[in-house]
Order: structure tokens, then C-alpha cells, then sequence
């Protein structure tokens, strides 16, 4: 802990989220897993490769170099253009989790070795404004929250579509 930050709540957090993640998708078939939202929104399985894509050029490259290499240039990101470019519309469900869920064990392994001694406090100013340790670990397991909310609305629109001719209603709004 530094200054009363809780590092191990959102390492556990990072932890818990691969399991989360595969038991969301449970069960979703290849067609499925590719179907936008009513508005175009990303699909299940371009939202589990954007994660991998992030697991692997983002968050824990970016909170390694504020905490090994604070002088070193951020490798440049675009989700939306990977989106677009790597097709990830096109790929499997199960192989994008599956090279989720191997690279959150390799970065794990190494959050779970600076857990205790890392100062969280420890910054880099860049164009977006200054970015803690800290803040980048939080906005790491955030990152999983806004996606889970996401899948999840990408499962509500299958659950209504698939009870047809029953309704859903009594479950509540969403």
C-alpha cells in the first residue's frame, strides 16, 4: 500500500476478470458472438480481441514503462483502427480468450512481484497529462468493467432475441 492505496484490490480484480470474461461468453455460438448491437456497436468477439489487443500493446506495456522506463516513449494505440484493420469481426471467439487470457497471466505474474513494494505515486506527464502508476493500474481494471458491461448488453439483446415468442419484461428495465 502507498498513501492508503489498495494495490491487491485491483490486481485481484485483474485476476478474477479472465474467469468473469469466459463464463460471459459461455455458450455463444460463432454467428452469435459476431452480432452488433441494434446501434452497431461492437460485437462480443470484437470486444474479447480489443481486449486482447490491449493485454498485449496497452495498459501493462504502458504501466511497465511508468515504473521501469518513465523516460521511454508510449508506443502508439488505435483501437478503432485495429478494429477495423485486424478484422476483428472475422475471428474466433474462443482463440481471441484463449490469447486474452494467456497474456493476463503473464502480466499478473508480474504485477503480483511489484504488488507490495511499488510506489503507486510514481508518474510520467505525456499529451493526455500526467499518469500515475496508480491511476493506470485502476483504469486497467476499469477498462475490464466498461467491457463487461458491454458483453453483457450484447448477451440482454440475445436473451430477448432468442425468447421470441415469450418477453423478458418481469426481469426488470435494463
Amino acid at each position: 500500500m502507498s498513501d492508503g492505496f489498495d494495490a491487491r484490490f485491483f490486481i485481484d480484480r485483474l485476476e478474477r476478470f479472465p474467469r468473469l470474461l469466459r463464463e460471459l461468453v459461455e455458450g455463444i455460438g460463432a454467428e452469435e458472438a459476431r452480432e452488433r448491437g441494434p446501434e452497431g456497436q461492437w460485437s462480443i468477439v470484437e470486444i474479447v480481441a480489443h481486449l486482447a489487443d490491449e493485454e498485449h500493446e496497452d495498459f501493462p506495456i504502458r504501466l511497465r514503462l511508468i515504473v521501469e522506463d518513465p523516460e521511454a516513449e508510449w508506443p502508439k494505440i488505435d483501437p478503432e483502427g485495429w478494429a477495423r484493420d485486424r478484422e476483428y469481426l472475422k475471428r474466433d471467439l474462443r482463440e481471441e480468450l484463449a490469447r486474452f487470457e494467456s497474456k493476463r497471466d503473464e502480466h499478473l505474474v508480474w504485477l503480483r512481484s511489484i504488488e507490495r513494494d511499488q510506489d503507486w505515486g510514481v508518474g510520467v506527464t505525456r499529451a493526455i497529462g500526467t499518469m500515475r502508476a496508480g491511476d493506470m493500474l485502476c483504469a486497467w481494471c476499469d477498462h475490464d468493467v466498461l467491457h463487461t458491461r458491454q458483453i453483457t448488453k450484447r448477451v440482454h439483446e440475445l436473451v430477448q432475441r432468442r425468447a421470441t415468442p415469450y418477453k423478458t419484461g418481469y426481469a426488470g428495465r435494463w
